[in-house]
């Protein structure tokens, strides 16, 4: 069992170097992942698809994007 088994963990930045590198750590340590980022084709590019990650399209300076993310992750979509 890993210490990050059934928890969430939202990152911000994650398409960046550092913010991928957490996710992808966060994921191997068996969290369930909310990536966001305002590039969409490079959280594709450098995240892994799977049921336990979840990318998003979003800026962080923008309450609705905010909202709209957690929500995502709430519902698990």
């Amino acid at each position: 069992m890993n210490y990050l088994d059934d928890r969430v963990v939202m990152i911000t930045g994650a398409s960046g170097g550092f913010g991928s590198l957490l996710a992808n750590g966060c994921l191997d340590r068996g969290a369930r992942v909310v990536a966001l980022d305002l590039d969409e084709a490079q959280l594709q590019a450098v995240l892994p698809s799977s049921a336990r990650c979840l990318s998003i399209a979003a800026d962080v300076t923008r309450l609705g994007d905010l909202q709209a993310a957690t929500a995502a992750a709430v519902s698990g979509r």
